[in-house]
């Protein structure tokens, strides 16, 4: 599990970066709190979110579920 603030976004790619750790959501792939495009709405630069990967096996993987965090 991953958790902290947006410090870039690339709506189009399915990216967010935290802490400048690029993460990947993939809709069908990926659980949102909604749709990837609500997800992506939310989320600017400074937004927290958390990426969860089960099993983890690196950063470099799509993640399992990205929320936005409240």
């Amino acid at each position: 599990r991953m958790r902290g603030p947006v410090t870039d976004e690339d709506e189009a790619a399915g990216r967010v970066d935290i802490l400048g750790v690029t993460v990947i959501g993939v809709a069908g792939q990926t659980d949102y709190d909604g749709t990837q495009a609500e997800f992506h709405a939310e989320v600017e630069i400074g937004t927290f979110v958390e990426a969860e990967w089960d099993p983890f096996v690196s950063t470099s993987e799509t993640a399992d579920s990205l929320s936005v965090e409240e």
